[in-house]
């Protein structure tokens, strides 16, 4: 197999099949593999069309059969994807929304359902990652030449701690991270480039800055896919300096094919599109490598100070963004679309790759808690919304089925886990998770009550008071200050009246 099942052929070259090659170094080796490939790469031995290529990227990657990653897939898969069809309504995760449609290259339908199995299943595995726009064409290059499952294990890898050092991260993984990563090629071509005068000359940093906000695209959006493969053959080996030695090869073609100096992303874009008209794929490739760069350790330098500035200008550690998450429309009578994106963008990502429905409407079913049981107990996780007599929007979002209310016979019964939340929608929006989620905090048994479910009583958030409650008939509720989520009140006085009281469940399709 040179090309997966995922790949439109029409688009691409013909494929010349290729054995793996007796002298390809053994996964053991990584110093010769890696010089091996680096000189196929750099010598024009690989066009897109080997089948080498697999092999080599999983060596590189130590990624076999057996590895653990591989059977965390299929676990992950089975789990969450049991209907047949049911990745086919997927949503794109958060973390890679920004240039998505850009990156699926020449992968057919069937390979963009798989690049979304892929990032999803990464995703559930991975919860800590926030933002990370670079995964997405990574893993689509990947399904080129892999496997699904393949391509999981090598993206896993390449967010993994044994294959990350200062200066030679794979990828980024939040926003700090990837604005560092962005704006570490600015500061190198200011202080490194013997040739910057041509940014140091713009008429101002900002505006030199905002010409280089895209570099990266440069590469996995604009080069044509030749020089993109040929270039991650590269990456794979030595990091995220590849990337920067391709954008150097690429600021220097420019400069001396190009009449016009100027650098704006348009005027750039142009330019890369129509490499070919400038230099072979060996020839770029070759002047990546002829450029002077500096060491890992002071790339890693620059990336610390990156960062710093991009903490202190306001960049998230978390880029979730409910503009970028597409919900159905629901018929609630007490949230509007907007605010159900705000509350989408909330969720455990586990949770939000899935469309909302809503199970239970008090204006509907009625106001009666034993009949809220009836129809949602089975049901995990739901969400609860309240619309209050005082115009207040507030909820729960709760982890658990309320079937477990079965499990105590005596007392308040407390159940759930860390993923439960409180929130407010209006006239304010806000989230108020489990204080155990905070770094660094010590807390008592008192601070894990998560959710009651009595027969008189549905209660979210115990400890000292109750977080949100609401009574046998739905009609009134108390929301009080607890332990377990350390909330301010989510109502002006601790009882409030219900108007409307709804329960959202998750579905696939």
């Amino acid at each position: 197999m040179v090309y997966s099942p995922f790949v439109n052929l029409e688009s691409l070259p013909r494929a010349e099949p290729c054995a793996l090659p007796t002298d390809l170094p053994p996964v053991n080796d990584q110093t010769k593999l890696k010089k091996y490939v680096r000189n196929k790469a750099t010598n024009g031995k690989w066009g897109i069309n080997q089948g080498i290529r697999r092999h080599a990227w999983k060596h590189l990657l130590a990624v076999s059969h057996d590895s653990p990653e591989i059977e965390t897939f299929r676990a992950q898969k089975s789990a969450y994807f049991e209907q047949e069809g049911q990745e086919r309504n997927l949503r794109v995760p958060d973390f890679a929304k920004g240039d998505f449609a850009l990156s699926t290259y020449h992968l057919n339908k069937d390979g963009v359902i798989a690049l979304q199995v892929v990032l999803t299943i990464i995703s559930l595995t991975y919860p800590q990652i926030s933002y990370c726009p670079l995964m997405a064409p990574i893993a689509s290059l990947c399904l080129h030449f892999m496997t699904e499952e393949e391509t999981y294990a090598c993206v896993s890898k390449l967010i993994s701690k044994e294959f990350m050092s200062e200066g030679s991260e794979f990828l980024q993984t939040t926003n700090v991270t990837y604005v560092a990563f962005c704006n570490t090629l600015f500061a190198l071509v200011r202080t490194l480039d013997p040739q910057g005068r041509n940014v140091n000359n713009t008429k101002s940093v900002c505006s030199a800055r905002e010409q280089f906000e895209q570099w990266v695209w440069w590469i996995l959006r604009d080069l044509p896919l030749s020089y993109t493969v040929r270039i991650i053959d590269c990456y794979l080996v030595e990091g995220v300096k590849v990337l920067y030695r391709a954008a150097f090869a690429i600021l220097a073609l420019k400069r001396k094919h190009s009449e016009d100096c100027d650098q704006d992303e348009n005027s750039m874009r142009r330019f890369v599109r129509n490499m070919e008209k400038h230099a072979s794929e060996e020839k770029f490739i070759k002047l990546m490598y002829r450029t002077k760069m500096p060491s890992r350790a002071e790339i890693g330098k620059v990336l610390a100070i990156c960062r710093e500035e991009a903490l202190a200008n306001g960049a998230r550690t978390s880029m979730v963004t409910a503009d970028a998450i597409t919900l159905e429309t629901i018929d609630s009578i007490i949230i509007s679309h907007d605010q159900l994106h705000v509350l989408w963008s909330w969720l455990p990502v586990k949770s939000s790759i899935f469309q909302p429905h809503i199970l239970y409407q008090t204006s509907r079913d009625g106001f009666n808690l034993s009949q809220l049981y009836r129809k949602v107990e089975a049901v995990q996780p739901i969400i609860i919304l309240i619309n209050t007599l005082g115009n207040q929007i507030i909820g729960a979002y709760v982890s658990k089925k309320l079937s477990e209310r079965g499990k105590y016979e005596k007392g308040l019964g407390y159940f759930g886990d860390g993923q439960t939340f409180l929130f407010t929608l209006s006239p304010t929006a806000a989230k108020y998770e489990w204080v155990g989620l905070g770094e660094g905090k010590g807390f008592d048994p008192g601070c894990s009550l998560f959710i009651s479910a009595q027969s008189e009583r549905l209660v979210v958030g115990g400890g000292n008071h109750e977080g949100l409650a609401v009574d046998w008939a739905l009609d009134k509720g108390t929301s009080q200050t607890c332990t377990t989520f350390n909330n301010p009140p989510l109502v002006p006085s601790v009882d409030f009246k219900v108007k409307n009281l709804e329960v959202l469940g998750l579905r696939a399709e």
